[in-house]
């Protein structure tokens, strides 16, 4: 539904010097308390107590993020109900004809220079640009010379690809970079309606949040901020932008095993463990499978007794009994099970 649409996200207010004073002996205050503790588990329930109420005093101290007069003017929001009906609000959302004028960038049609002859003029004649063929060409040399200093520069390139990226994903104006390359978000618009709203969901969009808030405001900015950060922030963003084209849906029925199999290698390298993001539900899994199919799965996820017990339930009940006999289980159907794989046949 947010198709097109640039995502505005609010900003920490500048603290006024006496703001900063005190964040500053809030700071100082908590990192005293820290030292000498190496873990959480050394601490006296009275310094626990202190540093928390530090943790607090530092995130009043900071200020809570807020909308600029314009955004609030031009951005809107997206309000519906969730799948537990509970209401739901995503603002900070801006339609590309409610751009600002200065974000939309201009790009002046080049002068055309229509001399119709080689370019042996008079000597008297006044100076004229350079033909496009020509402009052409010194440009295709000025690129191929860039490529080539681009391959032997990787801190420069992850800038490029940074602000290339960023600014597909946080300003929509991909034309202010010179890579041609694309992001392509996945789309689950198709898929259950409550992954909307799931934990992955909910982690995902928070990182963007957050990525987007450290963001300068202004695209033709971008890039000086991105080459003023540290290799592990560009990193970190780098982890952000490119995570929602991550793909690995298959159609099922053994198709896109590519696919499938460089998306196993991807999560085992992450370490992903899909019992904390997935739980087998009534409504989500068991109502949309046979009956023999849940009664195989209680066989082997609960025990022998438990399926031959739901055996003779109605649909709807043997879903929600097979749902209550899972809980707190981890059980997983075979496509959400984690397959070791080995990187070397990839």
């Amino acid at each position: 539904m947010a198709a097109g649409m640039r995502r505005i996200y609010p900003q920490t207010p500048d603290l006024s010097v006496e703001d900063q004073q005190k964040l500053d002996t809030f700071r100082a205050e908590y990192e005293a308390l820290c030292k000498g503790h190496d873990s959480a588990d050394d601490l006296s329930p009275e310094v626990a107590l202190q540093l928390e109420t530090l943790e607090d005093a530092l995130d009043k101290a900071h200020g809570e993020p807020v909308y600029a007069a314009g955004d609030i003017a031009r951005c809107g929001a997206f309000v519906y109900l969730d799948s537990n009906s509970g209401l739901r609000i995503e603002r900070g959302y801006l339609r590309r004809e409610d751009e600002p004028e200065s974000a939309a960038g201009s790009s002046a049609p080049p002068t055309k220079y229509e001399d119709g002859q080689n370019g042996d003029g008079d000597d008297n004649e006044p100076c004229r640009p350079l033909s496009d063929r020509l402009a052409a060409e010194l440009s295709a040399c000025h690129t191929q010379a860039l490529q080539a200093r681009l391959a032997a520069d990787s801190g420069v390139a992850l800038v490029a690809l940074l602000h290339a990226f960023a600014l597909q994903t946080y300003y929509r104006h991909a034309r202010l970079s010179c890579l041609d390359i694309d992001l392509r978000p996945v789309a689950f618009g198709h898929f259950d309606a409550n992954m909307a709203d799931s934990r992955a969901g909910k982690e995902l969009e928070a990182a963007q949040a957050a990525a987007g808030a450290a963001l300068p405001r202004d695209p033709e900015h971008l890039w000086a901020f991105l080459t003023s950060q540290t290799q592990d922030a560009l990193l970190a963003l780098l982890s952000v932008l490119i995570a929602p084209c991550a793909n690995a849906i298959t159609a099922g029925n053994g198709q896109d095993m590519t696919r499938s199999r460089v998306g196993d290698a991807l999560s085992d390298a992450l370490g992903l463990d899909m019992t904390v993001y997935w739980t087998a539900t009534a409504e989500g899994y068991f109502a949309r499978v046979s009956k023999a199919q849940i009664v195989a799965a209680v066989r082997e996820g609960v025990s022998e007794e438990a399926a031959r017990r739901i055996e003779g339930l109605k649909k709807v009940e043997m879903a929600e009994a097979a749902e209550a006999l899972f809980k707190g289980r981890g059980w997983l159907p075979e496509p959400l099970r984690a397959e070791r794989t080995e990187t070397a046949r990839l």
